[in-house]
């Protein structure tokens, strides 16, 4: 059972390797810009959460804070701590 499911794994891993070889340009600016937003969005929560501590905000970190920053933005942070003002 588990050379079949490493055969799966490594036939799977060519077959993602191979795709990302042909289009490897695309690929890499693709991954490039989502961890440059990615980075973005964990500076903008950090700045705000560093000013939020003024007024006893804070937003945590995790996977969907950090992801809705990513891809939103500023709005996006300002819109968590937003709906942090109002929970708490």
């Amino acid at each position: 059972m588990e050379a079949t499911a490493i055969s799966l794994f490594l036939v799977a891993f060519l077959a993602v390797m191979s795709i990302m070889f042909r289009l490897r340009g695309k690929v890499w600016h693709f991954l490039g810009r989502g961890l440059v937003q990615l980075v973005l969005g964990l500076f903008l929560l950090f700045v705000f959460n560093l000013f939020g501590s003024y007024i006893d905000v804070y937003v945590p970190y995790n996977l969907v804070t950090v992801g809705i920053a990513a891809v939103l933005g500023i709005p996006g942070v300002l819109a968590l701590f937003g709906i942090q003002l109002f929970i708490m």
